[in-house]
């Protein structure tokens, strides 16, 4: 127990793979695809299965290349492989709950589907997954401190509203990025039931802020499965998409009370749905207008 309060069984950390030989066992088929053209060893990072979770994760392998995100899963003797060419990544995922983590990339795969494939790990290799993240989203540029700072502070409104998607918000920026717009929207809960004066209330969406800068959406969400827990002010979901993989947006009303904003990714079809209160709807059509002129700015010119 008490490697569990220092950060979880050994056992569980993810490893950097350095070389070939030192690949696991369960993973030795995907050696001579690592290796085959005799190129430099690619950036590699084993995950063990966690112990101790209310679900059964799964051994995973996950390799950046040159040009795609590759990710081994092994299912008892079976070892799948699923390779994302960068080119055709239409988002990543990053979520922690205490001690639970996950890296989900989605888009076309190397064989033209339409995919999603998760990475479950331990918190404390959190670092290691860095690079995957990083390749994704834009990169990083010279600029100033104070410039940075500036930025920042655009989501210091939310100190006396949520302190954890304050912080959330400010880490997600990159220097060199421009927030170009921002929308909060706090857990929308609905009553349901009431029994003798006391009601009962149904979490219709949880909180979340949504992020526009020059180069990215950044959706910082409350995980579902944590939102009425207390392990919920400390973990969240972290989504990034870069805008050239924005194909659409849309508007829609669901019932009387609530606005849902799409964002349709391309090139695998994917679509993300937010949704907010429908009091909200002037500001949800700001920041969507705000998206669709990002878009257009980044269109070729004559088309």
């Amino acid at each position: 127990m008490e490697a569990w309060r220092r950060g979880g069984s050994v056992e569980t950390w993810s490893q950097i793979i350095r070389s070939r030989d030192a690949l696991p066992p369960a993973f030795e088929t995907a050696a001579v695809w690592l290796t085959g053209d005799g190129s430099t060893f690619p950036y590699v990072v084993y995950a063990p299965r966690l112990a101790g979770t209310r679900r059964r994760t799964t051994e995973c392998l996950a390799a950046l290349t040159h040009d795609a995100i590759c990710i081994w899963e092994r299912s008892g003797r079976q070892v799948e492989m699923t390779a994302y060419p960068l080119e055709t990544i239409s988002a990543i995922e990053v979520g922690d709950i205490l001690l639970y983590s996950w890296l989900m990339v989605t888009g076309l795969t190397s064989e033209g589907n339409a995919g999603a494939t998760t990475v479950e790990f331990n918190t404390v290799s959190l670092d290691y997954y860095r690079p995957f993240i990083n390749r994704v989203r834009p990169a990083t540029t010279d600029v100033s401190e104070s410039a940075f700072r500036i930025e920042q502070g655009k989501f210091n409104y939310l100190d006396s509203i949520s302190y954890k998607f304050m912080n959330y918000s400010r880490a997600s920026l990159l220097p060199g990025e421009t927030v170009i717009d921002h929308l909060w929207q706090p857990r929308i809960r609905r009553p349901i039931l009431t029994i003798f004066g006391r009601s009962f209330y149904r979490t219709t969406s949880v909180a979340h802020v949504s992020i526009l800068t020059d180069q990215e959406i950044i959706l910082i969400i409350e995980d579902e499965r944590t939102a009425k827990l207390k392990s919920g002010r400390y973990g969240s979901v972290r989504r990034y998409i870069p805008l050239d993989r924005v194909a659409a947006t849309s508007v829609s009303f669901r019932g009387e009370q609530l606005v849902a904003l799409a964002y349709d990714l391309s090139p695998d079809g994917h679509q993300i749905e937010m949704l907010y209160d429908g009091d909200k709807v002037d500001k949800v059509e700001r920041f969507r207008a705000a998206v669709e002129g990002c878009l257009t700015q980044r269109l070729p010119e004559g088309m």
